[in-house]
């Protein structure tokens, strides 16, 4: 509903707000990609979060809002506006 209303709204002749707004619905789609793609491989991942504090673990789950998170402690629920920087980290994990 929003991207049709934003499409609707920069019809006109602002055609470079377009583009940003494309490239924010470009940049939404690589990050549901990648998380996707980490959870059904269960890789391991380095979530990094905006106060700098690193979370480790594999992705169970993600929504709008936030990721699920499971560690060796359990299941953690971060909210994605907290979150800086995701990294795949499968060679973390190797021993």
């Amino acid at each position: 509903m929003t991207v049709m209303v934003l499409s609707a709204v920069l019809s006109g002749p602002n055609q470079e707000r377009k583009s940003e707004v494309d490239s924010m619905i470009e940049a939404k789609d690589l990050q549901e990609r990648l998380l996707f793609r980490a959870q059904e491989l269960q890789k391991p991942v380095l979530i990094f979060t905006m106060n700098g504090f690193q979370m480790r673990g594999v992705i169970v789950g993600s929504d709008r809002f936030v990721i699920a998170l499971k560690d060796n402690k359990g299941l953690q629920m971060v909210y994605k506006h907290a979150i800086s920087t995701v990294v795949l980290a499968e060679e973390l994990y190797e021993t």
